[in-house]
């Protein structure tokens, strides 16, 4: 079954679809079944545009800032948790769907 994973980075757009023969992620992008989804290519791309806000990157530093209040890291979460609900939706039964979105959620 063809893998695509969640993954929360800066820079990067949070789906990493995998190569079927080796099973390697090789970078960002959105299967075919998501790319269908308008509402779903939003959501995915605001938690990109949200998650490089959240840092601050220019020629003299590059850094955390955070969020500028609870409710709005609050509600980053919930975007977060109903995109996730909304992939295995889109994906059921056709993909495997690895959620490393813990990794960043975790550290807020």
């Amino acid at each position: 079954m063809k893998k695509v994973r969640f993954l929360i980075e800066y820079g990067c757009f949070p789906l990493w679809p995998a190569e079927e023969s080796t099973g390697f992620f090789y970078g960002p992008g959105a299967p075919v079944e998501v790319k269908a989804r308008p509402e779903l290519m939003s959501d995915l791309e605001q938690i990109e545009d949200i998650w490089n806000s959240l840092f601050i990157d220019n020629e003299i530093e590059f850094r955390w800032k955070g969020f500028d209040s609870e409710d709005d890291k609050q509600a980053f979460v919930m975007l977060v948790r109903e995109t996730v609900r909304k992939l295995h939706e889109a994906l059921d039964g056709k993909y495997i769907i690895l959620d490393d979105s813990s990794h960043a959620l975790n550290g807020l």
